[in-house]
């Protein structure tokens, strides 16, 4: 097995980096994301007084962020700036990417992408000077007047990249022979040319003439914790000023005798000016002439070159803290566990004479933070839960006495605990509590009040993954009948207070409120709403109900009335039902309904269900097609006439004059938008989950007033047609003015708007016309990188894209936004069955009568219908539409659903469609949304198995990433997570932080050791904690605790499995196969007593009290210890197999009550044990994977051959190709490989190497394999698994999830030639090489790239490329884009377990 397909099922969410500013616009306040190799753009969008709900008794303005655009990079985001140059109103980005390349980026208005404005490489040999490991990226730091960008280029060397000025601007404009950049050539310097080593940290200083960096850094002579009595205060700051046109620099001052642990330096804004460097136990203050220390602890003991010190009163760690400047001389400082305080610094107006800290709450675990363009606003980002969007507002002042200077540790009386432990457990932000203040000067100081605004979901760090069987109401009564068994991932993440459990499925599983199997034929079916002078028809959440249910069958209309029953009414309305149903809609605001039918139109009252008015259709044809948007109707007879009508005040048809004879005509639909007077952002204030609700606070920002001056909203009417010759174009309504024209639609154009021209084949409009792009390196070289250097394709000698031209045949424009100036998504079903997304934007240079343009949005779901429908057999067969829009749904989500033998739901929780089948109940012919009594924000769909089915989407499930996950808030850490498939319960491990209490004597440890009591005269000068461990029993129904067990102190939980063990039962002739849960545990005391751990064996079992239901429980059946601990276990043929380090030994469960060792094998330390029938494969962290054989008979365990090349393991697992085993292995350097055990094979030295035949760089650590069997056959809803091929998924640190399967030789060498063409012809988002993105990364050079890999993201790209380019790229190798399709979708099938 040498071959596989890798899959990124659902990519990073962790936010490693963040910035704001204007980058999409100067009106626009941006917020920047960087989550691992996901580059995202949010807007803070305020909501308008019309889109506010009166009923809320919220008044005024809120907030939310909204995704605008989003784009997956060849490469992870080491650092991440904003920049403005002159003559420009909005900010570009400066990008960094390992070993040391930087792209400079600006938004472009025209296309809705980024341009490359410079590329920059300082990759030389000279530069690397022969090092192999580097402690930082290339980080990037920008002067804060805009003039260059610093970036730390292996950590010995600064490269300088200068900004254009005015000057060089005009200089550039006089001479023609240049061009226009906005970067100059760049220059580097050593920093030991400074004497400068070990580089901590660099920023740009305030308040010079020229640009001034500062470097922390530590002298060669480095020293830590343990020999500090030696060595101390070993760091020092640097200052130089950089003289930009000589490409020279000066060092102007030095301040020497730091503290060693100095990690953090920030510039303090003007007119202070200066640095502020933060160590774990102090801060410190610096400029020329004169240090100013404030401790946060009793460590914090600084150097007396400090002219004068200050101490907290209640003592606090920043180790790992992230820090910026609020205002000019305060500081928001997070801590390591997710605390907020804010450090005052007191000053005279030329320096800091005092320090005051104030707590000011308990937020999330931050790993970068930034102020928001809008005053009073930031954002925190999070690695290790949820990121926040905040609001902060400034209390009152408060007068803080006097207290001196505490040079000795403060004592506690017995029996009373410092103030700071009371808000220990503080989840919430601080709000209305006086703040707590430390300080030692008699200052008037302010605390902060913060809110949360809007929070976005992340799960990383996943540390765990399971795979269970799913218990909602969907799978378990799709699953009656059917062999097949509906799985749910389910991954441990977060840290703290923050951790939780993520549900996770690659699909819509709704929830079934009653199901229907006597409806015969259905084609289509709207739900309508009724209409009343009163409320009495409207839900308390203030949406109407819906009163009446119309289904069309080929040859008849069914009318149901809504209420506590579906009751048929068909023969006492006054509605067609002699035939087929092509639209029934509400119009003029609910007060009629419009029904369309081949012979006619009708008009009907809302309240009465009686005919108002009927028109016939125009001569020449029958209606094939309707559309309507209030107050317009559209319909498309069989003669390719377009018709338009208006409904007027008086509940009359009336036909407009103007009309489209067009027998090219395919696809019609009516949209409209909205315009208001005064400036408005689409999206409105976000109600925070119910279960977040508990874990952060539900927060909220305090309205503003309303305008005196209500706004005026104007609606613009418009109608999109698509014809056969693949056009499509907008036009004005009811005119019939174009106003946007698309010749090539159909091959799916990345950009349409009304300047849209062809674009250049494999060139997506990445560039402006009018920006000139170039790459800089070290060496001031410089070469063009915009979308001409693309190689230009001509189709004109290739085969015709498709025998049958592709055209629109059903195009719809629709609001999936709850706010009145949304922009609008457009959708289109093609010939083929292609779907194209394309989300609304406000174009640069709108044209008078549409200012918007649409650009193509890509999603995760392969939602070609692979039997599409021939709409077009007969020019008189009516179209029914398989696009629905569902206004409010579940949560008070929009939603759309394209119906067919792949349905689609496609949702836009926060502005950016996001894209989910739902496959499992097979061909759906049609949905409509359904609200009443019984079915709250519902649907109703019909299947191809005549089941008409009336659902809910299940609560708290978001649909904000790529796939939906519901979120279970633990309030701790978990660790191990596994399921138990006979109790059909998850088994979880979770520790917590408890408090050491001093002055007690602790009881004995398990050792016999005693630990000597505390003295209260003398307490730690920090509060300590421990982690407790312990297991708990989780149901899936309804994720409730079911029982727990505490582990002894100081004990850790390191493996967790369950495992099938053959055991001798009491009463039982023959051995029999039995579930156990094994957990291996270490436990460390100290450095002077050898770490130990545990074997233990739990059995499920129900236990009853009187009078209450069964209640399953963990029994501990089997406990013992071991001198090492027990890293992993994994079940051999019914025996188990357990690695205490440094030994591997096979145990028997002898009557099910004892352990008993068989074998063992000695390795260094043990990570993971994998087992397939008697195979064995270990992975150690030192020594790389070993693979042996297990005979019970004799009791051997052999080694068969081993990798020779140290490797560092994470995690391992097996592939299986039929009759070939591949060893799957994960390092620590963020690479995957794949090994073969070939003894006759030249290169295995005789049988002895594992040959290694795959590898591929994954950009992130492996933190779980799960290995499962491919399903074989390529309908999802009977696929049924085979054991012939199994693949694997595995969970990330970062928060994403991929999988592994082999594949054939044929399909791999296709897929490798495709990428190896699109790596040189199809331009990516800031000029990275995909390829070398995947190359093998590591630090031996023993170790060589294999390939044999494919890239999934690649392909998908090439599906995502207009049609004529992938027929191009197709041809070249050989083959055509439909066969490329259908083996991805084989290969999406295949994994389709969730």
């Amino acid at each position: 097995m040498s071959f596989c397909f890798l899959s990124v099922t659902h990519r990073a969410t962790s936010v490693h980096h963040c910035v704001s500013g204007h980058l999409t616009s100067d009106q626009d306040s941006n917020l920047v994301l960087a989550r691992a190799n996901i580059l995202q753009i949010y807007s803070l969008s305020t909501s308008h007084p019309l889109e506010e709900d009166p009923s809320s008794g919220v008044d005024g303005k809120s907030h939310r962020l909204d995704l605008l655009h989003e784009w997956e990079l060849c490469g992870n985001i080491e650092s991440l700036s904003l920049v403005q140059f002159p003559r420009e109103s909005c900010d570009s980005l400066v990008v960094s990417f390992a070993d040391a390349k930087v792209s400079v980026l600006k938004y472009n208005r025209s296309s809705a992408s980024l341009d490359i404005c410079s590329m920059h490489c300082y990759e030389q040999a000279d530069l690397r000077e022969g090092r192999e490991r580097v402690s930082f990226p290339p980080l990037v730091r920008i002067d804060s007047q805009q003039r260059c960008a610093a970036v730390l280029v292996y950590d010995h060397n600064i490269a300088i990249i200068p900004f254009a000025d005015t000057n060089s601007l005009d200089e550039m404009e006089q001479d023609s022979k240049l061009s226009i950049l906005n970067t100059l050539s760049s220059f580097t310097f050593s920093l030991s040319a400074i004497n400068v080593s070990n580089v901590r940290d660099f920023c740009f200083l305030t308040g010079y003439f020229e640009p001034t960096l500062v470097v922390l850094h530590e002298s060669p002579i480095t020293t830590w914790a343990g020999r500090l009595p030696a060595v101390k205060d070993t760091c020092s700051a640097t200052v130089v000023s950089l003289q930009m046109s000589k490409h020279t620099r000066t060092i102007l001052w030095t301040a020497d005798k730091l503290p060693h642990n100095c990690f953090l330096s920030l510039p303090v804004p003007d007119p202070l000016g200066g640095i502020l460097v933060l160590s774990p136990n102090s801060a410190l203050y610096l400029n020329q002439n004169y240090r100013f220390a404030f401790l946060f602890n009793d460590f914090g003991d600084v150097n007396s070159v400090f002219i004068a010190r200050d101490q907290s009163k209640d003592p606090i760690v920043a180790d790992a803290a992230k820090a910026l400047f609020v205002t000019k001389d305060t500081l928001l400082i997070s801590l390591r566990g997710g605390e907020l305080y804010v450090l005052h610094l007191i000053h005279d107006g030329r320096s800091v004479t005092g320090m005051t800290l104030v707590k000011a709450g308990t937020t999330a675990i931050a790993s970068c933070m930034c102020l928001l363009p809008i005053p009073k606003y930031m954002f925190i980002g999070s690695y290790h839960g949820d990121s926040l969007l905040l609001s902060y507002s400034e209390n009152a002042s408060v007068d803080i006495g006097l207290r001196p200077p505490a040079p000795k540790r403060s004592k506690v009386v017995k029996g009373e605990s410092p103030s700071f432990l009371d808000e220990i457990d503080d989840l919430q932000l601080y709000s209305n509590s006086e703040p707590q203040v430390a300080t030692t000067g008699p200052f008037p100081t302010s605390g902060y009040k913060f809110s949360v605004v809007d929070q976005l979901p992340c799960l990383s760090p996943i540390r765990d993954l399971a795979v269970g069987e799913s218990y909602d109401i969907y799978s378990t009564s799709i699953a009656e009948g059917n062999p097949r068994k509906f799985l749910e991932m389910v991954a441990c993440s977060g840290h703290g207070r923050n951790g939780s459990l993520f549900i996770l499925q690659n699909g819509i599983r709704p929830d079934v409120v009653s199901s229907s199997t006597d409806l015969l034929g259905c084609v289509s079916m709207w739900s309508l709403h009724g209409w009343k002078e009163s409320d009495s028809h409207e839900h308390h959440s203030g949406l109407k109900e819906h009163a009446t249910l119309v289904v069309s069958k080929a040859d008849a209309t069914l009318i149901f009335a809504s209420g506590e029953q579906i009751q048929e009414i068909s023969d006492r309305v006054e509605f067609f039902t002699t035939g087929a149903t092509i639209l029934a809609s509400n119009i003029l605001s609910d007060k009629l309904i419009v029904q369309v039918y081949q012979s006619g139109i009708k008009l009907i009252n809302t309240t009465t269900l009686k005919q108002i008015h009927k028109l016939s259709p125009p001569p020449g044809g029958t209606i094939t097609f309707a559309c309507c948007e209030d107050p317009y109707v559209g319909i498309l007879l069989s003669n390719g006439s377009f018709y338009l009508y208006v409904v007027t005040e008086s509940s009359r048809l009336q036909q407009l004059p103007n009309q489209l004879v067009d027998s090219s005509i395919r696809a019609i639909n009516l949209f409209s938008t909205c315009t208001c007077t005064t400036p408005t952002q689409p999206p409105t204030f976000h109600e925070p989950d119910p279960l977040e609700a508990e874990l952060y606070g539900t927060g909220g920002v305090k309205p503003e007033e309303k305008p005196n001056k209500e706004p005026v909203v104007a609606r613009t009417y418009y109608c999109v047609i698509g014809r056969q010759s693949g056009s499509l174009e907008v036009v004005t309504v009811p005119d019939f003015q174009r106003v946007l024209f698309t010749p090539d639609f159909a091959l799916g154009p990345y950009l349409l708007n009304s300047t849209t021209t062809r674009p250049s084949s494999l060139a997506a409009p990445t560039n402006s016309s009018d920006s000139s792009t170039t790459t800089s390196a070290s060496t001031s070289t410089s070469t063009s990188t915009s979308t001409s250097t693309s190689t230009s394709t001509s189709t004109s000698n290739l085969p015709s894209p498709s025998t049958t031209p592709l055209y629109p045949v059903e195009v719809s424009v629709i609001h999936l936004s709850p706010h009145k100036v949304a922009y609008p998504h457009l959708v289109s079903i093609l010939s083929n069955g292609d779907i194209l997304f394309y989300r609304g934007f406000i174009s640069s240079s709108p044209s008078q009568n549409f200012p918007l343009g649409f650009h193509r949005i890509s999603h995760t779901t392969l939602p070609r219908d692979t039997h599409p429908a021939s709409t077009h057999d007969s020019a008189t067969a009516p179209h029914y539409p398989r696009i629905a829009f569902l206004p409010i749904v579940g949560n008070g989500n929009c939603a759309l659903f394209i119906s067919g033998s792949r349905p689609l739901w496609g949702f836009c929780d926060r502005g950016f469609l996001r894209t989910y089948p739902m496959l499992h109940d097979g061909k759906i012919q049609c949905l409509t949304s359904f609200h009443n009594e019984n079915c709250h924000n519902g649907f109703i769909y019909y299947t191809s198995k005549s089941a008409l089915k009336f659902c809910q989407l299940p609560a708290y499930m978001q649909y904000q990433g790529d796939w939906p996950t519901k979120k279970i808030p633990l309030r701790c850490t978990p660790h191990k997570i596994t399921f138990h498939t006979e109790s059909k319960m998850y088994i979880l491990a979770v520790s917590y932080s408890v408090l050491v209490h001093f002055g007690v004597t602790p009881p004995p440890t398990p050792y016999g050791l005693e630990k000597q009591a505390t003295t209260p005269d003398r307490p730690p000068p920090l509060p300590m904690f421990v982690e407790h461990h312990e297991l708990r029993l989780i149901s899936p129904a309804t994720w409730e605790q079911m029982d727990r067990f505490s582990l002894i102190e100081r004990e850790v939980v390191i493996t967790l499995r369950v495992v099938n063990l053959r055991v001798q039962l009491p009463g039982t002739a023959d051995p029999v196969i039995k579930p156990y849960v094994i957990v291996g545990t270490a436990i460390t005391i100290h450095e002077d007593a050898a770490c130990r751990g545990r074997v233990m064996v739990f059995d499920i079992q129900k236990k009853s009290n009187p009078g209450e239901s069964p209640k399953a429980v963990l029994n501990e059946i089997y406990s013992k210890e071991h001198k090492g601990p027990v890293s992993a276990v994994a079940q051999l043929e019914g025996f188990l197999i357990v690695s205490v380090n440094p030994k591997v030994i096979v145990f028997s469960f002898q009557d099910g009550k004892e352990l008993v060792p068989k074998a063992f094998y000695d390795l260094l330390y043990i990570v993971s044990i994998n087992t397939v029938k008697n195979w064995v494969l270990l992975g150690d962290a030192y020594k790389g994977i070993h693979f042996l054989r297990w005979k019970e008979q004799g009791n051997q365990l052999t080694l068969l051959a081993k990798d020779f090349i140290p490797m560092s393991v994470s995690s391992t697992d097996f592939v299986i190709d039929q009759l070939n085993l591949g060893l799957v292995v994960s390092d620590e350097e963020r690479n995957i490989y794949v090994f073969n055990y070939a003894p006759q094979s030249v290169e295995s030295r005789g049988g002895q190497m594992l040959i290694e035949k795959a590898n591929l760089h994954l950009g992130t650590r492996v933190s779980k394999f799960v290995r499962l069997p491919l399903l074989a056959s390529a309908d999802p809803s009977s696929g049924k698994p085979t054991s012939s091929r199994h693949g694997v998924f595995f969970s990330t640190i970062d928060g994403g999830i991929m999988s592994l399967r082999p594949v054939d030789e044929r399909l791999y060498k296709v897929l490798q030639a495709l990428q190896v063409k699109m790596s040189t012809e199809v331009q990516t988002v800031a000029g990275l090489h995909p390829l070398a993105w995947r190359h093998l990364k590591v630090k031996d050079p023993q170790r060589r790239s294999q390939k044999n890999i494919a890239d999934g993201t690649m392909v998908r790209n090439f599906l995502m490329l207009p049609y004529n380019d992938q027929v191009s790229l197709s041809a070249r190798i050989g083959t055509t884009p439909e066969a490329i399709y259908n083996a991805v979708l084989d290969i999406e099938t295949s994994l389709n377990f969730f």
